[in-house]
């Protein structure tokens, strides 16, 4: 098990090996219209990461419409756009069980067809297989 505390805020996670995985791992990349996307896939269960959509510039007219309480609910969720999701694989697709974004889950998602084991732990860890 891996434990993990906040630094900045208040929490606490502990991590542990699903029954489900084994020792395999597989990792992709893969484009979509919000950026590209790291896939790490073991046994029958998928992980996917992309960062936020949007720029620096717009990313700071959001906030500050927040905070007067003038931002639309879809300003908030691109706000809240990014992405990392747990899922199972279910023949050559994946159904996404738990996401940062509410709103995915129980998604279905079109899974990449090329994996290769091409980043050891330790880059992974690191952020070297982002791309």
């Amino acid at each position: 098990a891996l434990d993990e505390y906040g630094i900045e805020a208040d929490y606490a996670e502990r991590w542990e090996r699903d029954p489900a995985s084994d020792q395999s791992g597989w990792v992709a990349r893969s484009s979509s219209a919000a950026g590209p996307v790291l896939w790490l896939r073991s046994g029958k269960r998928f992980m996917l990461a992309r960062p936020r959509a949007m720029d620096a510039t717009e990313t700071l007219a959001i906030w500050s419409r927040a905070s007067a309480n003038r931002a639309s609910i879809e300003e908030l969720r691109r706000l809240a756009d990014f992405e990392i999701s747990y899922g199972v694989i279910t023949g050559d697709d994946g159904c996404i069980l738990h996401s940062t974004l509410p709103w995915r889950e129980l998604q279905s998602v079109v899974l990449p067809k090329n994996w290769s084991i091409d980043c050891a732990v330790g880059d992974l860890a690191s952020g070297a297989c982002l791309g």
